[in-house]
């Protein structure tokens, strides 16, 4: 009788084990910020400072990643909104490198990492509490293994005041933080 108890005793063993070893995710490895300012008006540009704080040992690919290998990650401002993408990226330089995975040369960050991302408030966008949608597409690695593509959700409040007659004028200096929507991606790497 004794016997039997072994046996599922070791096979609920392994199956925890496995099951913690799957466990790490895309969002258990890097967490993504963001902050803009607490206001801005109709019609005026403004910088929202995204973070990735990436576990140690892990690293992310660069946003100028060539193709052919890994995913480079991608911030976008999504459509329908009033809101769009206002100019280039402003991003740190990445580190560059043999990559095991993918048996080629290839840009990561590691760490801390900030991007500046320029953003137009839309001319008609009413006077009120908004919220500024941001996406972010990014495959993250370690020495020996690579998690699939996500894409982490963010969501920055601000208040928008109406543009006066006089043209647009500065947002306030004081930041408002990013709130994280967690949703899953469908999208896959080919390699894993």
């Amino acid at each position: 009788m004794q016997f039997p108890i072994r046996r599922i005793f070791i096979a609920l063993f392994v199956a925890m084990l496995a099951g913690s070893a799957s466990a790490q995710t895309a969002e258990g490895i890097v967490h993504w910020s963001a902050q803009g300012p607490a206001t801005a008006k109709a019609g005026s540009q403004m910088a929202v400072i995204l973070k990735a704080v990436i576990q140690d040992g892990w690293h992310v690919y660069s946003i100028s990643q060539m193709p052919g290998g890994p995913t480079r990650s991608v911030i976008s401002v999504p459509p329908n909104q009033p809101f769009e993408r206002d100019g280039s990226l402003t991003a740190p330089l990445p580190h560059t490198g043999f990559d095991p995975n993918f048996n080629l040369e290839t840009e990561t960050y590691e760490g801390t990492v900030q991007f500046k991302l320029p953003i137009r408030v839309a001319k008609t966008a009413p006077a009120g509490a908004k919220k500024i949608a941001i996406d972010v597409l990014f495959q993250t690695c370690n020495d020996t293994t690579c998690l699939p593509p996500h894409t982490t959700h963010l969501v920055v409040p601000i208040r928008i005041a109406a543009a006066s007659s006089g043209g647009a004028t500065a947002p306030s200096a004081k930041p408002t933080a990013a709130v994280r929507v967690v949703e899953p991606t469908n999208r896959r790497s080919g390699r894993g």
